[in-house]
């Protein structure tokens, strides 16, 4: 099977109308019909093997950056362009999401066929081009799904009239708040030199924040406030100005809640939703981040500790093993013996480690047999 390291450089989208070459939509329409690109949005196209290595969470980030392409006064919200920032999100939007001020416009639209007129066979093709081998069954072709659009209505407040776009005495200082945004680089995908319009990072937190799941609004702070991936940290305070966006009473005690429970000392999205998990299933709060000083000296932090009861809690996710910046340059068989390492002068410490992944996050009832199993304290 062809590995990442196989594709020599990064895929861009071509554009139709900017080619500068006769007949240009017809040969990328061709091309299209033969598989070797696919239609991301109309006028847009992107290697078919890009668009097929990418995983979900790249190719709804190909699909704004398409979006932005074909209609340069798109401005991205919520999920999209907490994405955009690169704010980490619990699951993958299902949707690119976008503003509008025309409430015939708002609703969700499903993605046309990004494959044109390609027989199954084209696609077949296109498949074991990419990874070398033939597809089976019937899941594969759901790779060659494009992405939906979304569009969005604007906050109440910011509404001149439930039919209209903006209030002109809010238009002003919106418009001062959108970003234009540069897409982050992605593995199979360069969008060059595209910047998006985007609204404020706060803004977006608080909208996507009031209507998602306990658990994604978590992951979303506890990244936030840290500033993990998006460069800065974002004091509490910071959104305040956007608050009169929530929709309603039960919005805002949502959004109360998530941003109470919010610590930026988590340090991936599994951390976050591991909290989550943890105060759900009734088990007290461990402490975040906790030092224990090993014979000779040595400090080794933990991601959740509960001190008393003499407890370590573990999250293992890919990220442990691939960012830890002591372990950067390391070998994946170095970096598991260095974690086995540490866990044993930890519990030479008297503390006792349960490990947990996102197969048991998944779980809360085996999550929960997990920690009961290896004592971790209830709370009061």
């Amino acid at each position: 099977m062809a590995t990442m390291n196989d594709v020599p450089q990064r895929s861009r989208i071509a554009q139709a109308r900017v080619t500068g070459l006769d007949n240009a939509a017809d040969r990328l329409r061709n091309r299209v019909n033969s598989a070797e690109l696919v239609r991301v949005r109309r006028g847009c196209y992107i290697d078919a093997s890009a668009w097929l290595r990418s995983p979900p969470w790249e190719r709804h980030l190909i699909a704004a950056v398409a979006a932005g392409l074909s209609r340069e006064t798109e401005i991205f919200c919520r999920e999209t362009a907490l994405a955009l920032y690169g704010v980490p999100l619990l699951q993958t939007p299902d949707a690119v999401h976008l503003r509008t001020g025309n409430n015939g416009r708002t609703g969700r639209r499903p993605a046309a066929a990004i494959t044109g007129a390609a027989s199954r066979s084209a696609l077949a093709r296109a498949w074991h081009g990419t990874f070398g081998e033939r597809p089976s069954g019937e899941a594969w072709l759901r790779r060659f799904n494009g992405v939906d659009t979304k569009r969005i209505q604007y906050p109440l407040p910011l509404r001149a009239e439930v039919r209209k776009g903006l209030n002109p005495l809010a238009e002003a200082e919106y418009q001062r708040a959108l970003q234009r945004l540069a897409p982050p680089l992605l593995e199979h995908f360069n969008p060059g030199e595209v910047r998006l319009h985007a609204e404020p990072l706060e803004l977006c937190v608080v909208d996507t924040a009031c209507q998602a799941d306990p658990a994604a609004a978590v992951v979303i702070l506890d990244a936030v406030l840290a500033g993990r991936f998006t460069g800065r940290r974002v004091q509490r305070s910071a959104f305040d100005p956007w608050l009169a966006c929530l929709p309603s009473a039960r919005a805002r005690a949502r959004w109360d809640s998530a941003l109470a429970f919010a610590d930026p000392l988590a340090e991936s999205p599994g951390e976050s939703l591991s909290r989550v998990r943890i105060a759900q299933l009734g088990f007290r709060k461990p402490i975040l981040q906790h030092s224990i000083t090993a014979s000779g000296g040595r400090h080794y932090r933990t991601d959740f500790c509960w001190p008393e009861a003499r407890i370590v809690g573990e999250f293992d996710g890919h990220m442990k093993y691939t960012r830890a910046k002591a372990l950067q340059d390391a070998e994946p068989a170095e970096v598991v013996v260095w974690e086995k390492t540490r866990e044993r002068r930890i519990e030479q410490q008297g503390y006792r480690v349960v490990r947990w992944d996102w197969a048991d996050l998944r779980s809360p009832e085996t999550l929960r047999r997990l920690l009961d199993d290896y004592g971790v304290p209830r709370a009061a």
